[in-house]
């Protein structure tokens, strides 16, 4: 997928009706932290968009407004998703 890598190489991270939890897992790979998820059902969800793995941070801001998820930020190492 042509779109994808070139979005890859600039920092970006393209989704197109990928489960949250899936997407989540990507972040984590940019995160200097731990993202938990704790409602399962939710990470089924499916979601789509473009997110800035550069900021990881903004990018789960970005990308929690996507599902019905509650988050908490506990320091800047970990993340809470309910």
């Amino acid at each position: 997928n042509v779109p994808a890598v070139s979005a890859w190489l600039q920092g970006r991270l393209i989704v197109n009706g990928v489960p949250f939890a899936q997407v989540l897992e990507e972040l984590q790979r940019y995160h200097s932290g731990t993202i938990v998820l704790l409602n399962q059902r939710i990470g089924k969800t499916n979601v789509t968009g473009t997110y800035n793995v550069d900021d990881p941070v903004a990018a789960l801001d970005l990308l929690v407004k996507t599902v019905p998820v509650s988050m908490i930020t506990l320091t800047n190492r970990l993340v809470l998703l309910f």
